[in-house]
């Protein structure tokens, strides 16, 4: 969904990969903001493969939302900005939680 946002907003052009059993909300937000969605496989997996695939031939890159580093250095950054304004963190999908857990790591190294 962000992906599918900032690709609107950056005028970049976006495809969407998600299983059959994507929350319609999801599948609806994310064409709302241009991108093309296609609905692939009934499990994460096989929506994942085919983007993959889609990527490689079409030379484009392949994003994942839950794991790519950039990604996850992002979602830790605001993790702790979250942490140090509001005392408080939330957890879904555990991307952000990941993020989050990485950042720590990396500050107690130094």
């Amino acid at each position: 969904l962000a992906l599918a946002y900032h690709g609107a907003r950056l005028g970049i052009r976006v495809t969407v990969c998600m299983p059959t059993i994507a929350p319609l909300t999801k599948v609806h937000r994310c064409r709302k903001y241009g991108a093309e969605v296609i609905i692939k496989g009934d499990a994460l997996a096989a929506s994942r493969e085919h983007a993959m695939r889609l990527a490689d031939e079409q030379k484009r890159p392949y994003i994942n939302g839950y794991d790519d580093a950039p990604i996850l250095a992002g979602t830790g950054t605001i993790g702790v900005e979250v942490l140090e304004q509001m005392h408080f963190a939330t957890a879904g999908g555990g991307g952000g939680r990941g993020g989050r857990g990485r950042h720590r790591r990396r500050r107690r190294c130094r």
